[in-house]
């Protein structure tokens, strides 16, 4: 399994531009506390699309 730390998130660009939240939302959806997991799970869906469009990351890891 892929340490998600290990990424350079910098380098994925999604719909508001830098990534740097994307690593902490990673760790929140693994929360014991619900409420945490259910947040930071729409933080993740809300950076991968965007009415209707994937981003750019998203797509590209699709095609793949």
């Amino acid at each position: 399994m892929l340490d998600a730390s290990s990424v350079d998130w910098t380098a994925f660009p999604d719909i508001y531009g830098e990534t740097g939240e994307v690593l902490p939302a990673l760790r929140a959806i693994r929360s014991a506390d619900a409420d945490t997991r259910r947040a930071a799970y729409e933080d993740l869906a809300g950076r991968l699309v965007s009415q209707g469009s994937r981003s750019a990351p998203a797509r590209s890891r699709r095609a793949s």
